[in-house]
Order: C-alpha cells, then structure tokens, then sequence
C-alpha cells in the first residue's frame, strides 16, 4: 500500500465588478489529508481543513468553515471505473443572496467500455447549498446516463439524458429538469 501526507494551503481574493456590491472577500483554507493506492484497484485523495471568509465590508464579518474534499476510484476491471466525490467549502452567491454559500456535494459515476467502441456513464449526485447570512437551503439530485460510440478514431456519437431536482425554502428556486441531449464529436 502507497500512502502519502499532504498539505494544502489556499488563498483567494474575490473581488465584484459593482461599486454597490459588499461581497467581496478574502478566503484562506488550510487542508492537510493523505493520498493512497490500496491496490492496483483502488485508490483516492482526502483533505480535511478550514477556511476562513473575511468580507471587504466590516458589516459582514467573517466566518469560518469546515472543508473537505475527498475523490475515490475503485477499477474492478481495466475498462470498468467507479469514482465517488465529496467535497464541502465555501461558494459565492448569485444576486446579493445571503453572504455565501456552504456547499457541501457528494457523487458517484460508474464509466463502463462494453468494447473498444462504446462505453456508457451512469452518474448521481447530491448537493445541498446552506446559505449563510439567510435561512434558505437548496437540496439538488443529479441523475445522468451517458453512452458513446465511437465509428472511427476521429469520430463518434452518442446519447445523453439529466435529470434534476432542485428543492428549496424558497419555492421560487425549486424545479425538476430533463434534458435529453444527442451529439457528434468529430476532431481533426
């Protein structure tokens, strides 16, 4: 078993293009967490820290956070992979809403090539958006199917369908979408 110790260390200035706007910031994260490969079919990467949030405009304050961010694959076969994500930190908000978003998002996705031709994704996810500065959470599931096929080299096509559901305290915010996409890709 491989293992290895890392540290992260992170700083971001936000800054909004409208003078009126009081959400520009600073953002400082310390994450320190470990990176193995169990075996030759497992591996993965898990951070565990705080960030920190202190706003331009003294009336907003700061905050600090718990954040995490951690990705797992697990490879049965060569051609069959099943990653899952979660991940939590701090994110804007869109339109003045609250101060920020605590995100917090986990997810899996099955790739699977039924030969050297198609393969196909099946991928779900659950995201819940805590608003901070306002009480109103958003809770959105994600489901995805993806299948390719590939004519030549440089040339293939296929299908896609997404479904979503968003709910939300404000039902303004909340929907159900499907999207149902077919595509070409062609390169030179």
């Amino acid at each position: 078993m491989l293992c290895l110790l890392l540290v992260q260390g992170k700083h971001s200035k936000v800054d909004y293009p409208s003078t009126s706007s009081t959400l520009g910031s600073v953002e400082n994260a310390l994450l320190a967490g470990v990176t193995w490969e169990a075996t030759a079919k497992t591996n993965g990467t898990f951070r565990f820290g705080m960030t920190k949030k202190d706003f331009d405009v003294s009336a907003r304050g700061s905050s600090t956070t718990v954040t995490w961010a951690g990705q797992i694959r697990w490879s049965p076969r060569s051609y069959s992979h099943v990653d899952l994500s979660l991940n939590r930190a701090p994110a804007e908000t869109t339109g003045g809403v609250g101060d920020f978003i605590d995100k917090t998002t986990t997810g899996a996705r099955w790739t699977h090539d039924w030969s050297s031709r198609l393969t196909t994704a099946a991928s779900a996810s659950y995201a819940t958006d805590a608003y901070q500065g306002l009480a109103r959470t958003d809770n959105t599931q994600d489901y995805g199917l993806t299948a390719t096929y590939k004519m030549r080299r440089w040339l293939s096509f296929g299908a896609n369908y997404a479904h979503t559901t968003r709910s939300s305290d404000d039902s303004n915010f909340a929907y159900k979408r499907n999207i149902l996409m077919v595509f070409l890709n062609a390169t030179l």
